[in-house]
């Protein structure tokens, strides 16, 4: 039996669970060394976090640089297209239901209308706690005095 046969057989015993620590360490050992390249074997390398990264070549190297670079492209044509001159810094709009909306003081409006129904919820959010707080305290004091 040569050693990669050896190995496949402790590999299926390691798979099962059936190795001492001795005999894992060894296997450990036999697979890190090995130069076999048989599928099994690079599978037990890779679980036993023996996989040596492979080197790049330069092909790869060259398509993740051309990949970044028109990434980078991309980004910056469009940032430039969607620049607005209709959104200079300081000004004031909203798009509300589809439509833009530059005046100032329509802006505001909505502006207020939306923070006026926010803190109405706040409130309906206030009382109903307090009502649950009232709740809970009634069952507390009712089942302290029945103990």
């Amino acid at each position: 039996m040569n050693d990669t046969e050896y190995i496949l057989g402790q590999l299926q015993l390691y798979y099962d669970c059936r190795l001492t620590d001795a005999e894992e360490e060894r296997l450990r050992t036999l697979v890190a060394r090995s130069r076999s390249d048989r599928p099994e074997i690079e599978e037990a390398r890779a679980l036993m976090g023996f996989r040596r990264p492979q080197r790049r070549s330069r092909r790869r190297v060259f398509a993740t640089v051309a990949a970044a670079a028109s990434l980078l492209v991309m980004l910056a044509v469009g940032g430039w297209l969607m620049h607005d001159s209709r959104t200079a810094p300081g000004a004031s709009y909203a798009y509300c239901g589809g439509v833009y909306i530059n005046n100032e003081n329509e802006v505001l409006d909505i502006l207020a209308q939306n923070l006026s129904e926010f803190g109405g919820d706040i409130d309906d959010a206030d009382r109903s706690m307090e009502c649950e707080l009232n709740e809970f305290a009634e069952f507390i004091s009712e089942n302290l005095n029945e103990q």
